[in-house]
């Protein structure tokens, strides 16, 4: 990577975090909000169980500061992934950003194996399904995945992790802050 895509890399990041931290801040104001309290009345008439179990949860969190924390803290968390992946998806190769999808997959389905295809995949890592298919036979030839008819099994976490960019243990230091708030 040359030093002019670099020092790019490094404004949009920059760019990223500042506008995490606006949309953080008006996730809060949205959540407390009173337009915010009619919405969430409007839908809960609209959907029954749904409307329901979501009018649940919003009057969970007005009444309990705790759970008010912990869903402003998944929004932010999410905010968060998708600077990430914003970033990543500018400045690493296929290779780190596949291995970063993969692991991340088996992270949050806790299973090895895992329903991809090379469409979908292709779809989230915005290459073509043959870019997909290259780069998944390599990480299959190395050992690393295997992968047949839509399901591809991860054989060694550990090689996967050293292909995937740092992007993935960022997202998983995250997730791994905002776990533990939403378990207790």
């Amino acid at each position: 990577m040359s030093e002019e895509e670099k020092r790019e890399g490094s404004e949009i990041v920059g760019e990223l975090e500042a506008l995490g931290q606006q949309l953080a801040g008006a996730l809060r104001a949205l959540w407390q909000s009173e337009e915010s309290r009619k919405f969430r009345q409007e839908i809960g008439e609209g959907f029954t169980e749904l409307g329901k179990q979501i009018d649940a949860a919003f009057k969970a969190a007005q009444e309990s500061d705790a759970v008010c924390n912990i869903v402003v803290r998944y929004g932010e968390m999410l905010l968060m992934q998708v600077q990430q992946t914003a970033a990543c998806n500018a400045l690493h190769d296929v290779e780190a950003r596949l291995s970063r999808w993969l692991l991340q997959a088996r992270d949050r389905l806790e299973s090895n194996t895992v329903g991809l295809t090379h469409e979908f995949l292709s779809q989230m890592l915005g290459v073509r399904r043959t870019t997909v298919t290259v780069v998944a036979h390599m990480l299959q030839q190395a050992g690393l995945i295997r992968y047949h008819r839509g399901k591809i099994e991860i054989v060694d976490r550990r090689g996967l992790e050293a292909r995937a960019c740092e992007c993935y243990e960022a997202i998983r230091r995250q997730i791994d802050q905002v776990a533990p708030v939403a378990r207790s």
